[in-house]
């Protein structure tokens, strides 16, 4: 028997495999009384094909939960079908009519949940003119949560990049008992509550904690100090590095790698002029979303420094805490300072996937 794609192809004329969109768009133009489709998957055709049954009932039922849609068949016509409305259906999705209402859905909902907050943003900082705008930039307390942000970033940085570069390269070349946990816990700062992770820290490394005595012994204090602040943030920041180099690693495989040590090459010359090339994308890409969440870490980061002004203070705690005392016009100039630095990370974003993709 024919293989699933074949096999439909077969059954529904060749007709084209089509996106996802179709879904969306198969119910506009029904609603429009273009025609009356419904559309068939190629999971179907693979059951189909496993169990040895022929579709000769009128139209499979669609697996919603499935893979792209294959074929486009009239509701109400035996068979195999009407060939003219699937291909009307299929010009209707390449008409500027359906392109033209997606584009213009997308930019609404972008709009609503982007611009319009960034806007308002940039409007409540620079509303009282520049002047205003940089007597608040200039104000001791804001310089110093700047200061303490920008800190906590040269410590986390190199460290979760080199965290990174150290799992993606044990998870993606080698095979270990406890490896599917470690991926797992790669991924726990995304599921743990920021609030909870800071508890945790402090439960953990505070004076009356599991490790707290013994570093505060050592003059290494935890809470309300830099050191259980970065840690804070490091914990939040974990993944990234890794989760991006993991997949170019398992991609790229050992045959350079292989090839380099046939030839003479020492296991730090391979990764110097072999695997680190590849990985300089990615690599760079994780180290900016990194830094990215290392400057906007909030939850875990209140619970452990107290929120000390011109001490432990970051620029987010610095917004909170201004905003709650009604003072406004510096929340949002300290706001627009993180909105920059969320536009220089996605212009960097870009400029990366663009090199990436040459």
């Amino acid at each position: 028997m024919p293989g699933a794609s074949a096999y439909v192809r077969h059954v529904y004329g060749n007709a084209p495999i089509l996106p996802r969109s179709t879904r969306e768009a198969s119910t506009v133009f029904w609603q429009q009384q273009q025609g009356d489709v419904l559309l068939t998957y190629e999971s179907v055709a693979r059951f189909a094909q496993r169990s040895g049954l022929e579709l000769s009932y009128t139209v499979p039922e669609p697996n919603l939960r499935a893979d792209n849609p294959v074929a486009v068949v009239d509701h109400h016509v035996e068979q195999h079908g009407n060939r003219a409305v699937a291909e009307a259906f299929a010009r209707y999705l390449f008409s500027p009519q359906w392109q033209g209402s997606r584009h213009r859905d997308r930019v609404i909902y972008l709009t609503l949940l982007l611009l319009v907050p960034a806007a308002n943003v940039a409007f409540q900082a620079f509303r009282s003119g520049l002047g205003a705008f940089a007597a608040n930039l200039g104000d001791p307390a804001l310089v110093s949560a700047i200061r303490v942000t920008l800190l906590l970033a040269v410590l986390v940085v190199p460290l979760n990049t080199a965290f990174g570069l150290c799992a993606a390269w044990v998870i993606a070349r080698h095979q270990f008992p406890g490896r599917t946990l470690l991926v797992s816990l790669l991924d726990l700062p995304f599921a743990v509550s920021s609030v909870v992770a800071g508890l945790a820290i402090a439960l953990l490394y505070g004076r009356d904690g599991w490790f707290g005595p013994l570093l505060e012994a050592a003059g290494i204090p935890m809470l309300f100090a830099l050191p259980g602040m970065a840690l804070a943030t490091a914990f939040e920041t974990l993944p990234f590095v890794a989760r991006e180099l993991i997949p170019v690693l398992e991609e790229t495989g050992t045959e350079q790698e292989e090839a380099a040590r046939t030839l003479g090459a020492s296991e730090w010359q391979t990764f110097w002029r072999v695997t680190l090339p590849n990985l300089r994308w990615a690599l760079l890409y994780g180290i900016i979303l990194t830094n990215a969440r290392a400057m906007g870490v909030f939850g875990s980061v209140a619970v452990i420094s107290g929120n000390i002004i011109g001490k432990t203070q970051t620029l987010t705690l610095f917004i909170d805490d201004t905003y709650k005392q009604y003072q406004t016009q510096a929340a949002f100039a300290a706001a627009m300072l993180l909105a920059g630095l969320a536009l220089v990370t996605l212009a960097l974003k870009a400029r990366l996937e663009g090199a990436s993709a040459e």
